[in-house]
């Protein structure tokens, strides 16, 4: 598991856009925010990227991007 993991699922997201929309959608989903960031986890295992939570977290600071359903 690793950053690059995630930076790789990111990447998948931009190339593709039903499972870009399937995990922007994970935000109407769930109320919780851990409760994204836990379905957002299965999702990208479901498409063969292994990362933690801190992974993802890690990776949105060095990018400067917001964590799923931080709002």
């Amino acid at each position: 598991m690793s950053v690059e993991n995630v930076k790789r699922f990111y990447a998948e997201l931009a190339h593709n856009a039903e499972l870009e929309k399937e995990a922007l959608s994970l935000q109407a989903k769930y109320a919780d925010q851990e409760a994204v960031i836990d379905a957002f986890l299965l999702l990208a295992r479901e498409h063969g990227f292994l990362f933690t939570e801190q992974d993802l977290v890690a990776y949105l600071y060095e990018n400067a991007e917001e964590v799923p359903g931080s709002r």
